[in-house]
């Protein structure tokens, strides 16, 4: 099965089509330290992975005006409300 298939749009909750966007997302913060341009971004950071989003947009919505700030709460509450799947274990 195709994932466009299987995932909505993120924005619309339509369906993904053939053709499809993926829009990744992540926070990014100055760390006081001795040289004043350290960066760090949440998606490079094993401890801050739950900051950085990614997005899957149809070719509809691309090209409209899209509030990743409202994306990006819709994908933590869902992220809290789904079922936690314990992968740790083999079979």
């Amino acid at each position: 099965m195709k994932l466009s298939d299987l995932h909505p749009c993120n924005n619309c909750g339509g369906k993904l089509g053939t053709t499809f966007y993926v829009v990744r997302m992540s926070v990014a913060a100055e760390v006081m330290a001795p040289d004043s341009d350290v960066v760090k971004v949440a998606m490079d950071d094993s401890d801050f992975k739950e900051l950085a989003h990614q997005f899957l947009i149809c070719s509809s919505c691309y090209t409209q005006e899209l509030c990743l700030a409202e994306m990006g709460e819709k994908a933590s509450i869902n992220l809290e409300n789904s079922p936690v799947i314990d992968n740790t274990h083999d079979s």
